[in-house]
């Protein structure tokens, strides 16, 4: 089996919903300062790792980082209208 399965398996055997594995080469025409060698020189590859994150913890997080009062407005109306039924999932942003 090859490494990179194996990585891919330990990762989703552990309630990971989401992961990326690819050459740190791949991303060097990234801006500076995001590209893998400036966090690790000498990196080879790159694991990205990832959860899905509920519409509670999306919401609580827009609070916490002091977004604009109205914006945090308008996204409690948005889920008042989600839980009432009025709109549709998919045109709901947050």
């Amino acid at each position: 089996m090859k490494l990179t399965q194996k990585v891919k398996e330990i990762a989703l055997a552990n309630n990971l919903d989401y992961i990326g594995i690819t050459l740190a080469e791949s991303l060097q025409n990234e801006p500076e300062g995001e590209k893998p060698a400036d966090f690790l020189p000498g990196a080879k590859t790159v694991i990205s790792l990832g959860i899905k994150l509920s519409l509670g913890v999306q919401v609580a997080n827009k609070l916490a980082h002091n977004f604009l009062f109205v914006d945090t407005l308008q996204t409690f109306q948005g889920l008042e209208r989600y839980c009432l039924g009025d709109v549709n999932t998919q045109n709901l942003t947050i």
